[in-house]
């Protein structure tokens, strides 16, 4: 079998020659180049639910196809298996970004975003490790295992990162979840990528879910206006978000 061919065992698109770009307890995401044709990324999922949570993600990425920033399907698929077009890319280095390349990649995510959300979707899980940059593309926002079409369903408690996620993610204030949850996530995503620290820290969960509420991240070291753009789009209270 050659670099590049595809096999299915127990439900799960396999191929040779893969490099392993995430591994967690329910996920792990592989890309593999072929010499036949363009390469793939692959996100396997396993554990309870994880055809469900696959079928959700690809249907959410269909409703979204055809988006500038929007990861697109392969042709094959699989039941456990999301596959994507690989279109190159990494994740943001670490350490504060270059203002030349933050300020294009937060035009990028912002454009993006609010045509993510004029399609009647919710990300709800934007942080640095869900974006790819590209050098002669838009960057892309990817993983929307959490998103939601519509409004998201009342009581389901803590959704997210946490140190990204805004505090009414957290199930802590009783505000509901709407766009502008998505507008603070990109916000302390911007934090992360300008000053190379998430904008809420701690040493634990308690401690994270505690500043998330509370605490009040120091303003970056950027130019006023769009030092200002950050700052309030990480506002605790989303009526004084954009």
């Amino acid at each position: 079998m050659e670099v590049g061919e595809k096999r299915v065992k127990g439900g799960i698109l396999r191929y040779e020659g893969e490099e392993l770009l995430y591994l967690s307890d329910r996920t792990q995401v592989t890309r593999c180049s072929s010499p036949k044709g363009p390469g793939v990324v692959c996100k396997h999922a396993t554990g309870a639910g994880a055809t469900r949570r696959i079928e959700h993600e690809r249907a959410v990425l269909e409703k979204l196809a055809g988006l500038p920033g929007i990861p697109r399907l392969a042709a094959y698929q699989s039941r456990r298996t999301l596959v994507l077009e690989d279109d190159g890319g990494a994740p943001p280095p670490a350490g504060p970004m270059p203002l030349p390349d933050l300020v294009r990649t937060a035009h990028a995510l912002a454009g993006t975003l609010a045509a993510v959300h004029r399609a009647g979707v919710l990300h709800r899980d934007i942080t640095p490790a869900n974006v790819v940059l590209r050098s002669r593309a838009p960057t892309l926002l990817i993983d929307f295992d959490l998103a939601v079409t519509g409004a998201p369903e009342p009581g389901e408690g803590l959704v997210g990162t946490l140190g990204f996620l805004a505090p009414e993610q957290t199930g802590r204030t009783g505000l509901s979840i709407d766009r502008r949850t998505d507008l603070y996530g990109l916000g302390a995503t911007l934090y992360a990528l300008a000053t190379g620290t998430p904008p809420v820290t701690g040493h634990d969960p308690l401690e994270l879910m505690h500043a998330t509420l509370v605490g009040t991240p120091a303003a970056p070291d950027l130019p006023p206006r769009l030092r200002d753009i950050i700052m309030r789009l990480l506002e605790k209270d989303p009526d004084q978000r954009y």
